[in-house]
C-alpha cells in the first residue's frame, strides 16, 4: 500500500513539473513516511481553520491550492478537514490512491472538493469549483509571502525582542565595507553597551538590513541605503543613535529618523497585517480584547505566530477546530487565558517599538510580568 508521504511526494512533483506551481509540504513529525520530505520540497506550518494542509501550492496565476493527503483507508476521514480548508483556499483537493476513491469520488466532488487520484506514480485531477474570496485567504497568502521572502534563519516579528527599534539598525553602522566578520560586529555591539548582540543582529536580519553568508555578515541593498542616510543625517551617527535610544519616544525626539525606521518596519508582512487589524477596528480606543477579536476573525495565523506562546499553539488550534468563531473569541479574550498563553513581547517590547515609531499614540506601557498588565487599560490607538 502506498504511504501518505509517498503520495505527497508524487502530488508535489506533479504540481511543480506539470502545473508549474510553487509547493510547500507540511512536515509531519509524527509520520515516518514523511521523513526527508523537506529535502525535496519547502515546508510550511500554515493553518486553515485550525488544521495544517498537507500541501499548499500557488499556481502561475497566483491561485492557492490546499490539499489533504490520505492513504487508501482514510480518505473518508479527510473530507471534514478538506471542507475546513475551503475557508482559506481558492481550490481544495483530497489526494490519495486511485483505488481508494471508487465509492467516494462523487460524494467528495459534491462537497466542492477536488480529487487527485494517484496510481503508479501518476496523478489525475478532478477539479473543484473556484472560490473567489474565502474568508481566510488573505491570512494564508500573507503567510506564504513570508515563506517566500524570509531567510530560514530569521524569525517572525516576535524576534524583535528589545525595547527600542534603534537596537536593530545599529549593527549596520559598524561595517567598514559592505561585509564584515561576525566576531567583529559582535565585538563592536558589545562596546556599544549592547548586552545581547545576537538580538541586534536578528532584528537587523528581520528588517532586511543584513544577511549572513560564508561566515560573514553582509549589508543588503536596504542596509547600504540606510547606512548612507544615517551618515548624511549625523556627523557621528553611532553617538547620536546612542543618545536617542536613552531619551523618550523617538517620534518626539527625532521625527525624521522615526519615519525612516517606520518605513522598514512596514515592509514586514507581520507588521503590515497587524496595522491592518488595528485599522479594521471600529473602536478608535481599542483594547487588547478588540485586537484579539479582529485577529481571530481575519488573521488566525497572525494570532498563532505573533501573539501565542509556542507551547500553547496546539491548544489554540484545538479551540479553532472545536468551537465556532464567537466561542473561540470568548475563550481567548478571557484575561486569565491571555495571562497564561499570550506572549509577553506583545504587551511590552512590540508595543514600545510601535510607539517609538509613531505608529501608535503614546499610552500606558507595562513592565515586569504579564500579570502586571491591566487589560482594561491596555489601549492600542493608531496615530492619525
Amino acid at each position: 500500500m502506498i504511504s501518505e508521504g509517498n503520495i505527497a511526494k508524487y502530488v508535489g512533483h506533479y504540481l511543480t513539473s506539470e502545473k508549474n506551481c510553487s509547493v510547500w509540504v507540511h512536515k509531519h513529525s509524527g509520520k515516518s513516511s514523511y521523513n526527508g520530505i523537506e529535502s525535496e520540497f519547502l515546508t510550511h506550518t500554515i493553518t486553515i481553520n485550525g488544521f495544517y494542509p498537507d500541501i499548499l501550492a500557488i499556481d502561475p496565476l497566483g491561485y492557492l491550492y490546499a490539499i489533504e493527503v490520505k492513504d487508501e483507508g482514510s480518505i473518508r476521514a479527510g473530507i471534514g478537514q478538506a471542507i475546513a480548508y475551503k475557508k482559506g483556499s481558492n481550490y481544495v483537493f483530497i489526494a490519495g490512491p486511485k483505488s481508494g476513491f471508487s465509492s467516494l469520488k462523487n460524494d467528495i466532488l459534491s462537497h466542492g472538493i477536488g480529487v487527485i487520484e494517484v496510481e503508479n506514480g501518476l496523478c489525475e485531477l478532478s477539479n473543484p469549483p473556484f472560490q473567489t474570496t474565502p474568508m481566510y485567504l488573505k491570512d494564508v497568502m500573507r503567510e506564504i509571502e513570508i515563506l517566500r521572502i524570509r531567510d530560514k534563519n530569521v524569525g517572525r516579528i516576535t524576534s524583535l525582542d528589545l525595547n527600542h527599534p534603534i537596537n536593530f539598525i545599529a549593527p549596520i553602522l559598524f561595517f567598514d565595507d559592505n561585509y564584515s566578520s561576525i566576531h567583529s560586529i559582535h565585538d563592536e555591539l558589545i562596546k556599544w553597551e549592547m548586552k545581547h548582540p545576537l538580538k541586534n543582529i536578528r532584528g537587523a536580519k528581520l528588517l532586511n538590513l543584513i544577511y549572513e553568508k560564508d561566515d560573514k555578515y553582509h549589508l543588503t541593498y536596504d542596509g547600504i541605503n540606510l547606512k548612507n542616510i544615517l551618515f548624511k543625517l549625523y556627523d557621528d551617527p553611532i553617538r547620536k543613535l546612542n543618545e536617542l535610544k536613552n531619551y523618550g519616544a523617538l517620534c518626539n525626539k527625532d521625527s525624521n529618523l522615526s519615519y525612516i525606521i517606520r518605513w522598514y518596519y512596514l515592509l514586514n508582512p507581520d507588521v503590515k497585517q497587524f496595522i491592518d487589524i488595528l485599522n479594521g477596528l471600529n473602536n478608535r480606543t481599542p483594547l487588547i480584547f478588540n485586537i484579539i477579536d479582529n485577529t481571530i476573525r481575519k488573521a488566525p495565523n497572525l494570532l498563532l505566530n505573533l501573539m501565542i506562546k509556542r507551547k500553547s499553539k496546539d491548544m489554540v488550534l484545538e479551540i479553532f477546530r472545536k468551537y465556532d468563531e464567537s466561542s473561540a473569541i470568548s475563550i481567548m479574550s478571557d484575561p486569565d487565558f491571555i495571562e497564561k498563553h499570550f506572549l509577553k513581547i506583545l504587551f511590552f517590547q512590540f508595543k514600545r517599538q510601535l510607539i517609538h515609531l509613531g505608529i501608535l499614540k503614546q499610552s500606558k506601557v507595562w513592565s515586569g510580568s504579564i500579570q502586571s498588565v491591566n487589560f482594561a487599560e491596555d489601549y492600542w490607538m493608531l496615530n492619525d
